[in-house]
């Protein structure tokens, strides 16, 4: 899954004729997270790479992990399923790259399963890539 795949699934999620989603996290813990995610960004700059990959699998464990006690039906118990293997997996030798790799790609294509279907099965189009390289391009 690319990223772009990605970002078309969760910008369908709670989107249409549907009722906003209600909040699953207070603004402490998404301050946290966010605390979390950019001090993890800076280390990267100094520790092994496969560090950075342990961060971010960690991060969205502890995203998981505050959201599953405001969950239900469904999504809650998706959120249990995946806290229960990331938090047993993200352990694993990173450097063990094809089970590693492994590990995070079922990870990834079960996330995206589970948006899919909750979404009811519709997804827009990954917008088309910006030829100059967006706004951000240097």
């Amino acid at each position: 899954m690319t990223q772009d795949d990605a970002d078309a699934i969760a910008n369908q999620v709670g989107r249409g004729d549907e009722p906003a989603d209600p909040l699953v996290i207070s603004e402490s813990e998404a301050l946290t997270l966010l605390a979390h995610l950019v001090t993890s960004a800076e280390l990267c700059m100094t520790e092994p790479y496969d560090y950075g990959i342990f961060r971010l699998i960690d991060a969205a464990s502890r995203l998981a992990s505050a959201m599953v006690a405001r969950s239900v039906g469904k999504d809650r118990a998706f959120l249990e399923a995946f806290l229960e293997e990331v938090d047993q997996k993200k352990m694993w030798d990173t450097r063990d790259r094809d089970r590693y790799g492994s590990f995070l790609r079922e990870t990834s294509r079960r996330t995206a399963e589970h948006l899919v279907a909750r979404s009811g099965g519709r997804l827009a189009a990954s917008p088309a890539p910006d030829p100059k390289g967006g706004a951000d391009a240097g």
